[in-house]
């Protein structure tokens, strides 16, 4: 027998290609709604197809730019197996021009992650308990931060051992394969990747992917999906 799901808890799925990314929004949202549990959580399409069908989760979570094939396609392929699943299509940078196309394949919602945790929060609850027929929730803004000479003196703070800290940060490195890349131990690792958040003024691997993509020092090319 099939065991009902909890009416008080939307299962959530993240589809997500980067590491520090994914874990970074399944922790944020988690932290802040006790009512959202995310259920599953991967990085292409074919698993979200996969996973959508065995985890069957109320929401779905997916960086349409991130992926290799259209994830317009995706939604419609889910949603074909499962109408009752709500889809959420969610940006790093701005993307306005695609909230048509999203509505068009079938999602709830489209919003980006520069917003407050709230108000990702809230875009979920209102497609789950579909308040409206299609949220939209953009801004301009990512850490609070705005793309100028400021965070270009904020990074030309960082020394070339830091520099190489935060390239495997970004790119979801551990900080024990960090410490294997730089033949430097875990400790000093651990340490250094206090230093680079502070001197950038950010506090988690969250804010920090964030405001190294808004300032140009990491591109959203510098990962793509597995095959």
């Amino acid at each position: 027998m099939t065991k009902a799901k909890n009416p008080l808890t939307i299962n959530l799925m993240v589809v997500e290609p980067n590491n520090v990314l994914r874990e970074s929004v399944i922790s944020t949202i988690e932290k802040y709604c006790s009512k959202i549990k995310v259920n599953a959580s991967c990085a292409t399409n074919k698993e979200a197809i996969e996973l959508a069908q065995v985890m069957d989760p109320s929401v779905i979570l997916i960086n349409f730019e991130n992926l290799k094939t259209s994830n317009f396609e995706i939604a419609r392929t889910i949603l074909k197996s499962n109408k009752n699943i709500k889809i959420i299509f969610y940006s790093i940078v701005e993307r306005y021009q695609y909230v048509e196309k999203s509505m068009n394949a079938g999602a709830s919602g489209f919003i980006d992650l520069g917003l407050s945790t709230e108000s990702i929060v809230s875009t979920i609850k209102s497609v789950y308990y579909q308040l409206s027929p299609f949220v939209v929730k953009v801004s301009h803004e990512v850490t609070g931060k705005t793309k100028s000479w400021v965070g270009k003196l904020l990074f030309d703070q960082l020394s070339n051992d830091e520099e190489l800290i935060l390239g495997g940060m970004l790119k979801g490195y551990s900080s024990a394969e960090i410490a294997d890349m730089t033949s430097k131990s875990i400790k000093i690792i651990q340490r250094k990747r206090i230093a680079i958040k502070k001197k950038l003024d950010v506090r988690t691997d969250f804010e920090l992917l964030f405001f190294a993509l808004q300032e140009g020092y990491y591109k959203l090319e510098n990962y793509t999906a597995p095959d």
